[in-house]
This record gives C-alpha cells, sequence and structure tokens, in this order.
C-alpha cells in the first residue's frame, strides 16, 4: 500500500469512505506508513511480503475487495531476471490463491501493466494499435515486461483454477508510464523522467516519446472496476496520451524556469545519448527506444469504465508540485 500507486488508492477509497486495510513490509518503514496514516488515518495496516505467506491471510481475510497494486518496477535492467520476475509471479500468485481461500472477497482488482501487452514485438507494423487482445512476447522481452506478463497469466491461472462454486472475479488495469502526484517520498521510478528534467541531470532531452497516464486515473481505474461488474474478466488498459520528452520538458519549463529551474528544452543527439550511455545503466536501457513510439487504444476503459483522463499539463505539473513540496526535488524557488 505504501508505494506510488498504493499511497494514492489508499487516499482515493478513504475520500469515497471505504474502510481500508494495507500491507507494508515493515511498518517500522516511517516514510511509507507515515505518507498513509496522513491521506487514511484509519487504516489497518499488516505487514507482508510478497516472497513470504506470512500476514497476507490476515490482511486479506474480511474484505469484499482486494487491489494487489505491488510490484518491483527498475529503472535499469536488474543483473538477475529473478530479482524481477519471482517477486512479481510469486507475489500475484500468493494474493490470488489467498483471496480465493478467503470467502469474504468478491473480486480482485491487479494493476498489471501496458508492459503486459505492447513488449516484444519487433516485428511488429510501426503503425500497429495495440489492444487488451495482445499479450508482450516474453521470448523477446527485457525482465521488468516478462515479469509483467508472467504475473498477469499467473493471475488469470489461479481464477480458472478457483473451486468451481467459489465465483471470485478479477480484473486487471493496465496503465502506461504513470505520472501525476506524489503522497509520499518513498522511492518511485516513475518520478525519475520528472525529477531528471527538473534537476537538468541531461543537457537536453532525447527523442523518447512515452505514453501517460495519471496516477488518479489509474486509482479511479481501479474503483469502477471495484464496483463495475462487466469489468469482471476483463483486462483493462488505461492510457491518454503519447508525449514525446521534449514536450513534458517544455510543459515543466513554462512554469518552472522562471523560478529558478533550469529544465532543459534542446533535443538531445542520438550520439551524445550513447555516449552518456556508457556511465549510466539507465540510460542504456532506453537507447533501443529512441524516436519510437507505441500506439494503443483506451477504448475498452471509456466503454466499460466510462473513464475520463485527467489534463495531461495537470498531471506533469501536478507531478512536479509534489516532488517539491516533499523534499524528492531542491525547493529553488526559496533562493530567490
Amino acid at each position: 500500500a505504501g508505494g506510488y500507486v498504493g499511497c494514492n488508492l489508499v487516499a482515493m477509497l478513504a475520500a469515497q469512505g471505504y474502510k481500508v486495510r494495507g500491507t507494508v513490509r515493515s511498518k517500522k518503514d516511517e516514510t511509507k506508513v507515515a505518507a498513509l496514516r496522513k491521506v487514511c488515518p484509519n487504516i489497518e495496516l499488516f505487514e507482508a511480503d510478497l516472497l513470504s505467506d506470512e500476514g497476507w491471510k490476515e490482511a486479506i481475510e474480511g474484505c469484499e475487495f482486494v487491489h494487489h497494486v505491488a510490484s518491483p518496477f527498475p529503472l535499469a535492467p536488474p543483473k538477475r531476471e529473478e530479482d524481477l520476475v519471482k517477486p512479481a509471479v510469486e507475489g500475484t500468485t500468493r494474493v490470488l490463491k489467498i483471496a480465493i481461500e478467503c470467502k469474504s472477497v468478491k473480486k480482485v482488482i491487479l494493476t498489471s501493466s501496458f508492459a503486459a501487452v505492447g513488449s516484444g514485438h519487433p516485428d511488429a507494423p510501426t503503425e500497429k494499435v495495440f489492444n487488451e487482445d495482445d499479450w508482450s512476447n516474453i521470448e523477446k522481452c527485457d525482465p521488468y515486461p516478462k515479469s509483467k506478463t508472467l504475473a498477469e497469466k499467473a493471475a488469470w491461472e489461479c481464477l480458472e483454477k478457483q473451486p468451481a462454486d467459489r465465483g471470485m472475479e478479477l480484473t486487471t488495469i493496465n496503465p502506461v508510464l504513470v505520472l501525476g502526484p506524489m503522497k509520499s517520498k518513498a522511492p518511485c521510478t516513475s518520478a525519475e523522467i520528472i525529477s531528471r528534467l527538473m534537476m537538468r541531470q541531461l543537457p537536453a532531452c532525447p527523442k523518447l516519446s512515452f505514453a501517460i497516464v495519471d496516477v488518479r486515473d489509474v486509482c479511479t481505474a481501479h474503483i469502477k472496476a471495484m464496483n463495475e461488474p462487466s469489468s469482471s474478466g476483463k483486462r483493462i488498459l488505461v492510457f491518454n496520451k503519447n508525449m514525446w520528452m521534449v514536450d513534458v520538458a517544455k510543459i515543466l519549463a513554462e512554469k518552472y524556469n522562471p523560478q529558478g529551474y533550469s529544465v532543459p528544452t534542446g533535443n538531445l543527439p542520438y550520439f551524445m545519448l550513447y555516449l552518456v550511455s556508457f556511465f549510466d545503466k539507465g540510460v542504456r536501457s532506453i537507447l533501443s527506444r529512441v524516436g519510437k513510439e507505441s500506439y494503443l487504444t483506451s477504448a475498452r476503459s471509456k466503454e466499460i469504465l466510462k473513464m475520463e483522463y485527467t489534463d495531461i499539463q495537470s498531471t506533469i505539473l501536478d507531478m512536479a508540485e509534489s516532488m517539491i513540496e516533499l523534499g524528492v526535488i531542491p525547493d529553488k524557488r526559496r533562493k530567490k
């Protein structure tokens, strides 16, 4: 519950009057626990780890709905693929199996990813529009999309194997890159793009395209799926629009450069990015994406969940503002 999406979801559920339980690896993690208590003072917290059975039954027993949002998301590929795949698959399987055992649970809503839909297709036509019928090809995937694909498939397999008289339901929410306000200082890989631009960690913008959705829209989709029977048994892509990195930078620069920041708005030539990649694993991991766009449809989310997406400018600026307020980015406004 203490992660980027999790903390936002807890806040939204609490604001709508739901009684909320959440899991954290350790209640001694003050960064996550304090943030959760701030957005939901009455939250019931349980200690649980994706790689252990301990704590999950106690956390889930008695709940009507389970939102499973935890999965590791690295900035750069890990040294060992298993470091991502094992917790993602084992954790998802563990939560689904225990939810099936707990008769109180009517439905699980799982945060999967577009990474489980549109990855590992190097030969796909450039104009291909991905939808929920597509699955990533794990034979040609990096570790992160592989972990998300295998974890989501494991969830659907668990559902199929439940006792015939059980009838628990599942919906997966498959977001693209999630941006928008942070509720906690807890490390958040999604924030790296905004952080690198605001702190000018690159001299200019690589020609990178991002399919973006607001974290508040991801949480809204989770809650709508919880309450919408026709979403059961479905994967639902949540996506607002594609943006080039330079266009994200221009939105930030317009507001924050007059306040003392120096957000780069030029284009970074590929050869410079290539040189930087020798020293920065995060940069190395995105070289193959330079100049490429992914196309997908959010039609199902609008049809079934009646989604209306947040203005993309608000998504970007609200994230930057929250990062400044939380101290994730230095507040240069005070130095004027």
